[in-house]
């Protein structure tokens, strides 16, 4: 029957998560991982569902199991590394982050997450570099450039933030904070 089938499931699964049917999604996954224990995108749903809802153990057990099941999916990678940066394990981030963009150069999100698990590491002057670096491979990433513009000012280095607040901003990066931040970089 249609109704039972797994990518059925999943997809009435992320439909009920976001109409806000929150408990409905919860059984709809839980149905669909019981069925399929070996899908890695069925995991990767599951627990970008229960990071949401605030189960962050339960959405790291489900990132990698996804990650086990399918070692190249970057997407469970990024998420996973992103919980551990939100949870203070800013080593095990630097490390997915360092594997995110030897994989993908490209993309400019794995630069930002990797400059900031560093930055958390008190390594300042490295989350600087990485920036640069990334903006080297992804140059009209407004958020890059304005990931940069922080550290820098968070440095004390004002004028260079100051140009890459500029850059962030003609990049069409906007945010009342940018505007605020620019101005005292100035």
């Amino acid at each position: 029957h249609q109704r039972d089938h797994p990518d059925f499931l999943f997809l009435l699964a992320q439909l009920s998560e976001r109409q806000g049917r929150v408990a409905n999604a919860g059984e709809l996954y839980e149905r669909l991982i019981e069925r399929c224990p070996n899908n890695a995108h069925f995991h990767l749903g599951f627990a970008q569902y229960l990071k949401i809802q605030d189960r962050a153990d339960d959405a790291e057990r489900h990132f990698r199991r996804s990650i086990t099941l399918e070692p190249t999916l970057l997407e469970a990678k990024y998420y996973l590394a992103m919980l551990l940066l939100s949870t203070g394990r800013h080593g095990e981030a630097v490390a997915y982050g360092e594997g995110l963009v030897s994989a993908n150069k490209r993309q400019s999100k794995y630069w930002e997450l990797l400059a900031a698990a560093h930055q958390r590491s008190d390594q300042l002057q490295s989350a600087i570099s990485i920036c640069e670096r990334g903006l080297s491979f992804c140059p009209k990433s407004p958020r890059l450039s304005y990931s940069l513009a922080q550290l820098l000012r968070e440095r004390c280095d004002f004028e260079r933030a100051a140009l890459a607040y500029q850059a962030a901003k003609e990049l069409g990066f906007q945010s009342p904070a940018l505007y605020q931040n620019y101005s005292e970089a100035l």
